[in-house]
C-alpha cells in the first residue's frame, strides 16, 4: 500500500469518527408525550429504531477508532483469520475491516448456517 493510500484511509477514518461522534452527541432518545395509544405505539417504534441505529453507529465508531490505532501497526491490512493481505481496494472501501474477502465470506456463511 502506498503512503498516499494510507493517508486516504487515515483521513476517511478520521472523518467517519468525527461524523459518528457528532451524531452520538446530538442523539435525542426521549419518548414524546403522546395523546393516544396509536401515537404512543408509533413513538415507541420510532424510539426502538433510533436505539438500534445508535447502537450500530456506536459499534461503527469503535471499529473506526480501533482501525486508526491499528493503522500504524505492521499488522494493519492483514487478515486476522488467515494472515494474508486484505487488499488495498477493500481497505479503501472499508478501512476498519479486519478480514480478507474469503474469510469474511466464510464467516458470513457460518453465521447463515447457524441461523
Amino acid at each position: 500500500m502506498t503512503e498516499r493510500q494510507m493517508r486516504q484511509i487515515r483521513e476517511r477514518l478520521k472523518e467517519r469518527v468525527a461524523v459518528l461522534t457528532k451524531r452520538a452527541e446530538q442523539a435525542d432518545l426521549t419518548l414524546a408525550n403522546c395523546p393516544d395509544d396509536t401515537d404512543l405505539a408509533t413513538e415507541i417504534t420510532r424510539h426502538s429504531l433510533d436505539l438500534a441505529l445508535r447502537e450500530r453507529e456506536h459499534r461503527e465508531l469503535r471499529e473506526a477508532e480501533e482501525a486508526l490505532r491499528r493503522l500504524d501497526s505492521i499488522d494493519y491490512g492483514l487478515c486476522e483469520d488467515c494472515g494474508g493481505p486484505i487488499g488495498t481496494a477493500r481497505l479503501l472501501a472499508r478501512p476498519s475491516t479486519r478480514l480478507c474477502v474469503c474469510c469474511q465470506a466464510e464467516q458470513e456463511e457460518l453465521a447463515l448456517s447457524a441461523a
